[in-house]
């Protein structure tokens, strides 16, 4: 955990870090330890309290924090959002990141509050951000429900834009800002390009917060199979956003690589097989490395039929890629690769998060 408090501080953009488990073993400790020097603003949620006492304790707490900056007691969580916003805006400007801590934050989101719209609202809002800022909205939606992120045209079609200028710019913008990424396809077509959101809180947001469902059961929630699909992506996410650090754990960070995405569809009513593979490094030194992100918990272990998953996707990228070069099946996941026949027979090298979170050394 220390890393991931060490890689947000250093990051250059903003962090949404969200921190959850069981009560009272230590998560608030945990955060004020490793960030009580960053702290700018801190408030906890009430235990079944009403709307309004919660909002009168979050005046309390800008009052502690902001002594000096005029406010008064706001009556929705949006106007008490924008009082954070200009306090934070007239605060003294600090060289280092500025943490704002919001603790038991379920507690915070009582029913009927509008709490999540109006946090929502505070970290991504569109509007402050772009002109015509409808287009990026539905962009950032469409493609939160796309798990496997989408090319241009796919975009285009699954949100009913019209093709143009102002789709192209919105994706730049929206790239540049750091909710999206766009992996180049092998052939560095832009038109394959593939479009992933990688915004954490937007990813959050669209999948949990949008239907309120995180609110009150997210401990429940912790437990489905639509958690365990977020957090494969959500873990996607955060590969693309350190395609440098895997370089460097292959061992291939002074070799050169392109990085780029590809896939490749069946004909309606043929017997053809398709295939995608999100991540592949294709090298300068005539290798290719076909990532396989996967998120486990404990070591990922390769059954049977998801070894003849990975062969069959080999298989068809050998045969439609018209690529020659030799090919290595790379394992990026949290804790690596249980040992078996399988990953034996499939796998060449593996990622870990140590390596993800500055460690240089590289699982054998």
């Amino acid at each position: 955990m220390r890393l991931v408090f060490l890689s947000i501080q250093a990051a250059g953009d903003p962090e949404l870090l969200a921190v959850y488990g069981r009560r009272r073993v230590g998560k608030t400790f945990l955060i004020r330890e490793h960030l009580k020097d960053r702290i700018v603003f801190e408030v906890a949620g009430m235990h079944e309290q009403s709307t309004s006492s919660q909002l009168a304790g979050f005046h309390a707490a800008l009052r502690r924090a902001f002594p000096n900056v005029a406010s008064v007691q706001p009556r929705t969580w949006l106007d008490a959002f924008e009082i954070l916003r200009t306090c934070l805006d007239q605060s003294s400007k600090s060289k280092h990141k500025r943490v704002v801590f919001f603790d038991e934050f379920p507690w915070l989101a009582t029913r009927k509050s509008n709490f999540l719209a109006a946090f929502e609202n505070f970290w991504n809002d569109y509007a402050a951000l772009f002109e015509n800022y409808q287009t990026h909205e539905t962009i950032v939606k469409t493609l939160a429900a796309s798990n496997s992120g989408l090319t241009r045209d796919q975009l285009i079609e699954k949100s009913q834009l019209t093709s143009g200028g102002g789709v192209t710019k919105a994706i730049e913008e929206l790239a540049l800002s750091g909710f999206l990424t766009e992996t180049l396809a092998l052939d560095k077509k832009a038109k394959s390009s593939l479009l992933r959101l990688t915004d954490e809180f937007s990813v959050f947001y669209w999948d949990w917060m949008h239907s309120n469902t995180a609110a009150n059961s997210w401990m429940r929630q912790a437990t489905s199979r639509r958690y365990e699909a977020w957090c494969g992506y959500a873990f996607e996410s955060i590969c693309f956003k350190h395609l440098q650090q895997i370089q460097r754990g292959l061992g291939i960070a002074d070799v050169g690589a392109h990085v780029a995405s590809w896939h490749y569809s069946a004909k309606k009513g043929s017997q053809e097989e398709g295939a995608q593979i999100d991540l592949l490094l294709d090298r300068a030194d005539h290798c290719i490395d076909l990532c396989e992100i996967k998120f486990s918990d404990k070591p990922f272990t390769i059954t049977k039929s998801y070894a003849e998953s990975l062969s069959r996707k080999i298989r068809v990228f050998r045969e439609r890629s018209g690529r020659h070069q030799t090919l290595f099946l790379t394992m990026i996941t949290p804790y690596g690769v249980v040992a078996n026949r399988y990953s034996e027979q499939l796998v060449t090298k593996q990622v870990t998060l140590s390596d993800l979170f500055g460690s240089e050394k590289t699982v054998p």
